[in-house]
């Protein structure tokens, strides 16, 4: 499927740089960090930028315009929250899409934005750029795993789709 969108869409566009490096950023910080400072705050400071990195736990599109990604790193969720009018600046709506068609589950992302709260009340990273794609997944991680074969075969597999393993 990616290959098909970015067959479509041209890979000079999405990818000018052949080895992209991560750039130092003063306001990267984990999830677990993330989730810790906004804990107690009500309703949380969104006056600072945070930028955000994890991998796709799962996606969640509604309509053109709006993505939810939940991020894990290092056993700590997020919700990211990418809505077409927060962008900053403001972009094609052509790009969003291409955006939307590319990201799958298993992707390292970046996201940059500012804290928020969901219409739950749960706290959420409201990103206000678009968020950036660190390493693509080039297989699909399974919702679960249950062959004691495949387990410990595929070991590192198995820590992904169950994370209680790699405490043992």
């Amino acid at each position: 499927m990616r290959q098909k969108t970015l067959g479509e869409a041209g890979e000079k566009e999405l990818f000018s740089q052949t080895h992209p490096r991560l750039k130092s950023r003063e306001d990267r910080m984990s999830i677990a960090k993330f989730r810790t400072n906004w804990l107690n705050q009500d309703p949380p400071n969104s006056s600072k930028y945070v930028t955000l990195d994890g991998r796709i736990q799962s996606i969640r599109k509604h309509g053109n315009k709006l993505i939810f990604v939940t991020m894990v790193n290092d056993r700590k969720t997020i919700q990211g929250m990418i809505n077409f009018k927060n962008m900053k600046p403001p972009m094609l709506l052509d790009a969003f899409k291409l955006f939307g068609r590319m990201i799958e589950k298993g992707d390292h992302i970046s996201i940059t934005g500012k804290p928020a709260r969901s219409g739950t009340g749960e706290r959420i990273l409201e990103a206000h750029i678009l968020p950036e794609l660190l390493s693509p997944a080039l297989e699909q991680i399974p919702e679960s795993l249950t062959d004691p074969e495949t387990k410990s075969q595929k070991r590192h597999v198995d820590m992904l789709v169950n994370p209680e393993v790699a405490d043992t």
